[in-house]
């Protein structure tokens, strides 16, 4: 018997049928194997070039102090600018409130068909539910006087006007917390704790 010429076979991986039919567990681990090949040679790990030292002023630290001192305090102006900015408009949104109410009698009616044209044309914005719409319209009723509001009421945030709103009917009383929050920097839930302290107290 003659031998044919040509390349040599290469050794078959067994399929899922012959591991079923006789084959051996190298076969299995042959099967199972990724079909990859390691690269040969050497493997060389890549290195990070790292940062040569930097001889600083001696001042430096003191100067950084600086630089993050008024970073934090423009960040502080911005937000406050900006409140400012969305209590202006909470104001006058719920003066012309108060004037559609006063030409038209009803009352659920205008703040209901504004908070969902509102939504409609600002789906991302919050802040025009029915229920903050009537808090604008009160908040526009409780502060008349522009100076008054834009001295204090308009330091504040909205979630510090709304609580003086719903806890305090007295007007100068009102005024006094408004003044005092400003005063002290008080939170939310430092204001609501001093006018429960002084209701107690009654």
């Amino acid at each position: 018997m003659t031998s044919r010429s040509g390349p040599p076979i290469k050794p078959r991986i067994p399929a899922l049928n012959d591991l079923l039919s006789g084959a051996t567990s190298e076969d299995f681990q042959r099967l199972r194997a990724p079909l990859t090949r390691k690269p040969k040679g050497r493997q060389h790990r890549s290195t990070v070039p790292t940062t040569p030292a930097i001889a600083l002023p001696g001042d430096y630290t003191h100067w950084l102090a600086d630089i993050k001192a008024r970073v934090v305090t423009a960040r502080h102006r911005a937000v406050l600018a900006a409140n400012a900015e969305m209590i202006q408009l909470y104001w006058q949104v719920g003066r012309e409130i108060l004037s559609r109410q006063a030409q038209q009698d009803g009352e659920t009616e205008v703040i209901d068909k504004l908070a969902r044209d509102l939504h409609v044309a600002f789906p991302s914005i919050r802040g025009f539910s029915p229920r903050n719409l009537q808090y604008m319209r009160n908040f526009a009723e409780a502060w008349p006087d522009t100076e008054i509001w834009q001295q204090f009421v308009a330091r504040l945030p909205w979630g510090h006007n709304v609580l003086l709103l719903t806890m305090l009917k007295d007007p100068a009383e009102r005024l006094h917390y408004a003044e005092e929050a400003v005063a002290n920097g008080w939170s939310r839930s430092t204001l609501e704790a001093n006018i429960r302290d002084k209701q107690g107290k009654r």
